[in-house]
Formats: structure tokens, sequence, C-alpha cells
């Protein structure tokens, strides 16, 4: 049985996969300044090296890159570690997508383009289901501002809801 990897009261990790340089860098600003250790991979190969040689608690994967699909790079993330949570991003959203997503044990799909605060609400969610989040750690992640991602990854405020 794989176990998840121990938390610490410094830094979470995240494993970002995301062909595309300027989403990864705006998702860095999101989580670094929340106290996250942040892993990024352009493809789905890097991904599956990151998990394998780091102590990773969550990843969020983009669903179309190249060699590897995010479903695929799920697959193997799941082999290596089966209780990591994965999140999958998608721009191109499908009944069809969710349903194969789930039943390769992805924690959830989110469309692309996401609003920061609902994929930081989302990352929230999935750690605290899947490991013991200190204190200090909810509240770095919780004090975030709401900015959204826009289709050119450029980071634009939202209104608080």
């Amino acid at each position: 049985m794989v176990s998840n990897p121990e938390v610490n009261n410094s830094e979470l990790s995240i494993l970002v996969t995301d062909d595309d340089d300027a989403f990864r860098h705006a998702l860095r600003g999101v989580f670094e300044n929340r106290g996250f250790q942040l892993f990024e991979a352009c493809n789905g190969e890097e991904a599956i090296e990151i998990v394998q040689g780091e102590s990773v608690h969550i990843a969020l994967i983009d669903m179309h890159m190249p060699r590897l699909t995010g479903l695929d790079t799920l697959r193997i993330l799941k082999k290596i570690n089966a209780l990591i949570p994965c999140i999958i991003m998608s721009a191109d959203m499908t009944e069809r997508l969710v349903r194969e997503a789930l039943l390769a044990r992805a924690y959830t799909v989110l469309s692309k383009p996401v609003s920061s605060k609902f994929i930081v609400h989302t990352v929230i969610h999935a750690l605290r289901h899947n490991y013991p989040i200190t204190q200090t750690q909810e509240n770095n992640l919780n004090s975030f501002k709401g900015k959204n991602i826009d289709s050119q990854n450029r980071m634009n405020d939202v209104p608080e809801l």
C-alpha cells in the first residue's frame, strides 16, 4: 500500500503540469505566495519523474499536452502513488472527459479559464480530504484574495463572493 507523503508544518508541495509556460507561471505566483513548494512540469513525462523523486502532496494536470495526455499522466501517477489527489484542467470540458477522469480516480476536473480563487478552494478541499492540514497552512491558503487566470493566462482581479 502506498502511503501519503508526510505533511510538515512549513510547506505543502504542489505539482503543476501544463505545456503553457505562462499558465504555470501564473499558478506559481498563486501557490508560492500561499506557502506551497511548487514543482513544475511541461509534460506528463516530467510530471512522472517529479512524482517518482519528490514528495508531492497534490497535482494539477492539464488535459491537452504533447506526448502524454492529462489522463495518461493521471493514470501513471496513480500507479506511483494511489493516494495523491490529482486535479485535471481543460479548456475543452466534455462530459466524456469528466467521466473518464473520475474513473481514472481524478479528484475533480476544472474547466479553463479558472479563477485562481476557485482553484485554491479546490486545492484546499482536496488537501483537507487527504491530509491533516495545520492551522497555519490553512490560514495561509485561506488568506488568498481572488484573481482570475484568463485565456491569455493573465491574472485579473475578480470580485469577492
